[in-house]
């Protein structure tokens, strides 16, 4: 057997170092194994973290989705319910337009051969109306049927206490401010007659609502005057009309705008985010005023 040169210089053979007892290494093949399961599970725990940012993601949308059709609902339904039939100005697929009080009075009295006075009951907040129609209407007493004209809202001749004294005289209240009572001529030149003692008077202006492009996002917005509203909406997005004989039209004109029962809103939510499917299609009826 042979010697290295350092066992024949020394005579001794070199020592073998071992680790202590219970501290023996990995193998090579225990090693990769341990990196195998480490990326497995790395790769699940991500897929997990990922499947979990996108669930709230979806979730969020669903919630904005349907955030958005109760949204146009309740803004519909609370304004253009009070409208009745003879209120509809214009009513095409992509707007409606109504006539929206702004002054509400009673009729006191006559105090001129072409003045009467009255006092306001309410006055309602004008934000977002056009002044594209401005007009007045009053029915008699006991009678539910207006007379419109479109472009007329008198002319205020006096208030205060004047029209006041009359106005109380009648049994009108007198805790009113003296800015409530008032005196408007110009009614036969209108409509021929002055309005009986009772008659209730309405001073409105134009309210529309309609379906038109975001300037904020893609697709299309409800907007409310020059106000845009809530969305977005597919293109499809649209109004229709549902008449007294059941039918339904995407458009109404002329004397069959008496005729409309109710507004019909219907289209789809646009998903903000192409990663998800959560489109919501609408379709509801807001009754108008009989």
């Amino acid at each position: 057997m042979m010697l290295s040169h350092w066992e024949s210089c020394t005579g001794r053979r070199p020592a073998v170092r071992r680790l202590p007892e219970g501290r023996e290494g990995f193998t090579l093949i225990e090693v990769l194994v341990a990196l195998v399961i480490s990326v497995l599970l790395g790769g699940a725990l991500i897929s997990l973290l990922a499947g979990q940012s996108s669930f709230y993601a979806k979730s969020d949308q669903i919630i904005s989705a349907e955030r958005n059709i109760r949204a146009a609902v309740e803004l519909l339904s609370t304004e253009v319910r009070i409208a009745a039939p003879e209120d509809l100005v214009a009513a095409t697929p992509d707007s409606i337009s109504i006539r929206y009080d702004v002054v509400r009075e009673v009729v006191c009295d006559s105090t001129a051969p072409d003045e009467v006075a009255g006092f306001v009951l309410d006055t309602l907040s004008d934000f977002g109306l056009s002044g594209a129609v401005t007009g007045l209407a009053f029915s008699e007493p006991y009678d539910s049927a207006f007379s419109y004209a479109d472009g007329f809202v008198g002319t205020v001749t006096g208030t205060g206490s004047g029209p006041k004294t009359v106005c109380t005289d009648n049994g009108a209240p007198s805790t009113l401010p003296n800015a409530y009572y008032r005196t408007i001529s110009g009614w036969q030149a209108q409509f021929g007659d002055l309005p009986d003692r009772g008659s209730y008077v309405r001073v409105y202006r134009l309210l529309t609502y309609r379906f038109a492009p975001s300037v904020f996002a893609s697709g299309r917005t409800l907007w409310r005057g020059p106000d845009e509203l809530v969305g977005p909406f597919a293109d499809s997005a649209a109004f229709s009309y549902v008449m007294a004989d059941g039918g339904v039209r995407i458009t109404v004109t002329g004397s069959a705008l008496d005729s409309v029962r109710a507004l019909r809103v219907s289209g789809t939510t646009v998903d903000e985010d192409s990663r998800f499917d959560v489109e919501r299609s609408f379709n509801f009826d807001v009754e108008l005023r009989n």
